[in-house]
């Protein structure tokens, strides 16, 4: 394992802080790559290599800088993570790091229906199919502002869906957020290392939680946003019961 260079390439809302820290206690702290953005990366013009990357960092801009790096992956059905997105944005946008950022400026009024049915790029990237997209080649924005969204790649649908598919069939290991703590015993046992002494569930959407359910017509648009997600995660999910 200290041989590999590792990528953990996440999208918002995935369980991901949960998930980094099983792989956090594995390297030194000075292994680990700091960057949890990839604009962030992107800024960084030193040659430093890290044996882990963890921050939201898309395969196609790691992949540059380490061609080779061992790719893990936790994909979440498309339409609960998208509400929680939502809910965990809206919240976020009063944060004062966040107070001056256009995302979180256009967000942060916008009902659940006005953000999804919102045409504004900055939106929408964040939004539409995000996680095949990003599986499929595209990148997260090179800005703090466009931190939240994929940008790409240019493909028609049905070619993104099959390189999202290569992706997942190349992945060294593919979990599922609903099954976090088997997804995390089973990575574990894949890299060789002791399974979890205790199981983490940080960063939760404590927002939600106060939230009404999606009415019908929300979740009519929700769908429709996420028709390549949803034929991305059932494959995750095929992947993942044949994976024992």
């Amino acid at each position: 394992m200290e041989n590999q260079v590792w990528h953990f390439a996440r999208v918002q809302k995935t369980a991901g802080d949960s998930f980094r820290t099983y792989l956090h206690e594995l390297f030194p702290q000075d292994a680990i790559c700091p960057h949890m953005f990839e604009y962030q990366l992107n800024a960084d013009r030193s040659d430093r290599k890290y044996k882990l990357y963890t921050g939201h960092i898309s395969i196609a801009a790691l992949s540059e800088r380490v061609p080779d790096a061992r790719l893990i992956l936790l994909l979440r059905d498309p339409q609960e993570r998208l509400i929680s997105a939502y809910h965990f944005w809206k919240d976020m946008g009063h944060h004062p790091a966040n107070r001056d950022n256009p995302f979180f400026i256009r967000l942060r009024k916008l009902t659940l229906l006005e953000y999804l049915t919102s045409d504004d790029p900055l939106l929408r990237a964040s939004s539409h199919n995000v996680q095949a997209r990003m599986l499929a080649g595209g990148r997260f924005g090179d800005s703090n502002a466009g931190r939240t969204g994929i940008y790409g790649p240019d493909m028609s649908e049905g070619d993104i869906l099959a390189q999202a598919k290569r992706t997942l069939e190349r992945a060294f290991f593919v979990g599922l957020q609903h099954r976090l703590d088997e997804s995390a015993a089973r990575l574990m046992e894949k890299m060789g290392r002791p399974l979890p002494a205790k199981y983490y569930a940080l960063n939760k959407g404590e927002a939600r939680k106060s939230a009404s359910p999606p009415t019908a017509e929300e979740r009519d648009v929700l769908k429709a946003l996420t028709v390549s997600d949803q034929v991305v995660f059932d494959y995750a999910c095929e992947l993942f019961e044949n994976d024992r």
